[in-house]
C-alpha cells in the first residue's frame, strides 16, 4: 500500500533509509532539513511510503524543483507503479537512486525515451573517515566561500554545468542558476574553497549533511588549475574538517574516472553504481 508520509512520521522514514544509508542521502538529508511539514526550502520534499505488512518496505520523494528519488531495494515493480500514479499530473526534471533501481522507476513513470541531458551510472565511493588520507600543505587553506568570492564562484558554476554536461552552452538560464548558486553558497556553511598561495583554485561542498555521515558533491576546480591534484586535497580537508566536527563517514559518485582517482586517492573505496536521470526539460506525468 502507498501512503503519503505525514509529520510524525520522519523517525520511521529515517530509521528504514538509514538501512541503505549510501543511496539514500538526498531523501536523508532533505528530510533532516526541511521535515514534512510545509516548507519553501526548494529542497522540500514530498515523501511516499510504500508498506508491506505495515512496515516500509520502499520509499519515494519529489522536491519542489521536481526532482525524484527513491529507495526500493526490493525492486517492487508493483510500488514504482503506484508511486507513478500518485504523481499523475505533476511535472518532474529527473530522478535519481541505485542504479538498479532507477530504471524500474522511469519505466513506471512513463520516462523512459527521456529525452535525458543526463543519464549515466556514476560510480558510488564510501569512506570511513578513519581511513581518510589527508596530505599536508602549508601553501594550502580551506576556507568558506563569502562575497568576495562572488565573480570566481559565478564563473566556476557557469563552468560547471558545461563540464558536467547539464547545459550545452552558456544561456540566460544557466547564467541565472549560477548567480544564485553563488548567493548560496555564500549565505549557506556548505561550500567550501581551497586558496593555494592566497588564490582561489578549487571548491567542493556537501549536498547531503547528517550528523554522522555526509554526500560530497559540486567538486570543481579552476581549468587553469587542473592536473594538480586539488580535487582530492579540497575534498580531504573539507572532510578532516567534518570529522573534526562528529562526522565518521563520506559517500559521493563520481563524474568521470579523472575524479574516480582523486577520490581513491584520499581513501575512498567503489561500493557500487548511482543512477542519474536529468531530464532536457521537465515533463508532466501521464500515467492514466
Amino acid at each position: 500500500m502507498l501512503q503519503v508520509a505525514k509529520p510524525g512520521d520522519e523517525a520511521a522514514l529515517d530509521r528504514f533509509l538509514a538501512q541503505h544509508c549510501e543511496t539514500s542521502m538526498f531523501l536523508r538529508g532533505n528530510l533532516a532539513t526541511c521535515g514534512l511539514g510545509p516548507s519553501d526550502h526548494p529542497n522540500a520534499t514530498q515523501y511516499h511510503m510504500w508498506k508491506r505488512d505495515g512496515a516500509i518496505a520502499a520509499v519515494f520523494g519529489r522536491t519542489r524543483k521536481g526532482y525524484a528519488m527513491c529507495q526500493m531495494p526490493d525492486l517492487c515493480k508493483e510500488a514504482a507503479v503506484a508511486w507513478a500514479q500518485a504523481l499523475h499530473g505533476v511535472s518532474l526534471a529527473g530522478i535519481t537512486g541505485h542504479a538498479d533501481q532507477v530504471p524500474i522507476a522511469v519505466q513506471a513513470l512513463g520516462l523512459e525515451a527521456g529525452p535525458w541531458k543526463v543519464a549515466a551510472d556514476d560510480p558510488l565511493y564510501s569512506l570511513d573517515l578513519d581511513a581518510l588520507d589527508v596530505a599536508s600543505d602549508p601553501a594550502q587553506i580551506v576556507r568558506p566561500a563569502d562575497s568576495a568570492d562572488r565573480a570566481v564562484l559565478e564563473t566556476w558554476f557557469t563552468q560547471y554545468e558545461l563540464d558536467a554536461g547539464l547545459s550545452p552552452e552558456i544561456s540566460d538560464g544557466v547564467k541565472h542558476r549560477a548567480i544564485q548558486s553563488t548567493q548560496d553558497a555564500i549565505n549557506g556553511e556548505r561550500v567550501r574553497i581551497l586558496e593555494q598561495d592566497g588564490m582561489p583554485v578549487a571548491m567542493t561542498a556537501f549536498n547531503a549533511c547528517l550528523p554522522d555521515i555526509v554526500q560530497v558533491g559540486g567538486v570543481f576546480v579552476d581549468r587553469a588549475h587542473r592536473g594538480q591534484g586539488f580535487a582530492g586535497q579540497i575534498v580531504a580537508l573539507h572532510l578532516q574538517e567534518a570529522q573534526m566536527a562528529g562526522v565518521t563517514r563520506a559517500v559521493l559518485f563520481a563524474a568521470n574516472p579523472t575524479a574516480a582517482r582523486a577520490y581513491e586517492g584520499i581513501g575512498f573505496r567503489r561500493i557500487g553504481s548511482y543512477r542519474i536521470n536529468l531530464l532536457d526539460t521537465p515533463r508532466m506525468i501521464d500515467t492514466l
